[in-house]
């Protein structure tokens, strides 16, 4: 192979973009759209996932990057949370923290105001060995 058109392909597939086109939610893995190909199984990045562990799955449809260590593909990883005309942003608010699910619910908190908002149509389970709304 010609070690300048392999050092081009290798450049070009650093970084790119593209969407999740399936995901595999028992490995936590996805695969991406990203011009003329689809990638294999790729892990996604996540907050978390130490002992502190976040699970957050990737949806078909959203926006990435696909980040390749040394331009090969295989060995890459989806770095999601772009927004995109599909998926746009839930607020153009500074001081607004939201979190919203497919269904429509969500946890919203207003640092400028100190609001906390709670929307969820199913029913609320709240544990734990001592709880005291009023402490």
């Amino acid at each position: 192979m010609d070690p300048i058109a392999e050092l081009n392909r290798r450049l070009d597939n650093l970084i790119r973009p593209g969407t999740v086109a399936a995901v595999d939610l028992v490995k936590a893995r996805c695969r991406v759209k990203t011009g003329a190909i689809t990638t294999g199984w790729l892990p996604w990045f996540t907050r978390r996932a130490g002992s502190t562990n976040e699970w957050d799955p990737v949806s078909v449809g959203e926006q990435c990057l696909v980040l390749s260590p040394s331009g090969e593909p295989a060995q890459g990883f989806a770095l999601v949370g772009l927004y995109s005309d599909a998926h746009p942003a839930q607020s153009a608010s500074a001081s607004l923290h939201r979190l919203q699910w497919a269904n429509g619910d969500f946890l919203q908190h207003d640092a400028a105001t100190g609001a906390l908002t709670i929307q969820c149509a199913g029913p609320v389970k709240i544990l734990g060995s001592r709880i005291d709304l009023n402490e």
